[in-house]
C-alpha cells in the first residue's frame, strides 16, 4: 500500500489488516503507528478523534472492545503482538 504500511483484506467485509513496516538502522527502529496521508483511503472521510494505548501487565489477560451502531460507531485499529479474535456481528 505505502512505504510504511501494507493492507490485507479479510473474509469479513470492511475488516482490514494493517501491517506496519518499520524502518531500521544501527541506531534502532521507527514504526509509524498512523499517518492520515498514507491511510487516507482506508479512512473513507472519517477522522480520528481519539487514540488510546493499553498495556496489559499479565500474560493471558483478555481485553475486549465494544461494538456501537451509528451514529456512535467507531473505527477500531488494534496493533501489537496479541492474539486477535474478531466476531462478525453483522450477521
Amino acid at each position: 500500500m505505502t512505504a510504511r504500511f501494507e493492507t490485507l483484506d479479510t473474509a469479513i467485509a470492511g475488516l482490514k489488516v494493517i501491517l506496519r513496516k518499520p524502518v531500521a538502522d544501527e541506531r534502532g527502529r521507527l514504526e509509524r503507528l498512523f499517518c492520515a496521508q498514507e491511510l487516507g483511503a482506508l479512512m473513507a472521510g472519517r477522522t480520528i478523534a481519539q487514540v488510546n494505548h493499553t498495556v496489559t501487565a499479565r500474560a493471558g489477560t483478555v481485553r475486549g472492545m465494544h461494538f456501537q451502531h451509528a451514529p456512535h460507531a467507531e473505527l477500531k485499529i488494534v496493533t501489537d503482538r496479541i492474539v486477535k479474535m474478531i466476531g462478525d456481528l453483522s450477521k
